[in-house]
């Protein structure tokens, strides 16, 4: 059992979620924060603090995806390989880690960079689970509520509608980036064949503002980043 003061959220968690909730704290050093799907898991949100952390010694946030029962964990490795992907594309969730993802050897600078996302996990059980990063700045439903009656600039919600255009052109045109790649602008590929993937549940609590970027795009504004695609 992970050795830290449990909570009732981590009492509340069903078996298969405490299993990987102990299994990040004793070998990953990630303590739990909440679930944040359901009391059971579904989804799980950690953090590793201090210079383990990763390098600069900051806290690194994660969510630990998993399924709660033989239905959602069949939805796994489906959102997985679309989460493969789209690997290095700016506007989507980015998978970090996978049970097979191996740094290249040699590369000795990916490795400094991603130790913390690319071990090896190996499974706590026999069910599916992915490692996400944590998008922490809340969904578009709560921008929506928390604005209810105040207007937005023209400006503001052409920058917004312009980052899902750019999720949308990400699913369509995917980026297939290596494990470790920095997220790039999405872009039409011409003379590529669209891949086919789509969003089956897209609504305001399955998109994020990530934190804020300074380009010609969004002037220093949080993006909006897409997640949970199945």
């Amino acid at each position: 059992m992970a050795r830290y003061r449990l909570t009732q959220e981590y009492d509340d968690l069903g078996p298969l979620a405490t299993d990987l909730v102990d299994y990040f704290h004793d070998v990953h050093r990630f303590h739990f924060i909440k679930s944040l799907h359901s009391p059971a898991g579904g989804a799980l949100l950690c953090v590793r603090r201090g210079r383990r952390a990763h390098p600069g010694g900051k806290e690194k946030k994660i969510v630990v995806k998993h399924g709660i029962n033989d239905f959602r964990a069949d939805e796994i490795p489906g959102e997985t390989h679309i989460l493969e992907a789209l690997r290095g594309a700016q506007h989507i969730c980015q998978l970090l880690a996978l049970r097979h993802d191996v740094i290249p050897d040699g590369d000795e600078r990916a490795y400094a960079n991603a130790w913390w996302a690319y071990d090896e996990f190996p499974l706590v059980w026999e069910n599916p689970y992915m490692v996400l990063e944590a998008i922490s700045n809340g969904t578009l439903d709560d921008f929506i509520k928390k604005n209810e009656g105040n207007p937005m600039s023209q400006d503001m919600l052409w920058i917004l509608f312009l980052c899902l255009i750019r999720s949308c052109i990400a699913m369509a045109y995917p980026p297939y980036g290596e494990p470790g790649v920095t997220p790039t602008r999405e872009r039409i590929k011409p003379g590529v064949e669209k891949s086919g993937i789509s969003h089956s549940d897209m609504h305001g609590g399955n998109i994020m503002f990530g934190d804020a970027w300074e380009d010609d795009e969004h002037y220093g504004c949080n993006p909006l980043r897409v997640s949970e695609l199945v």
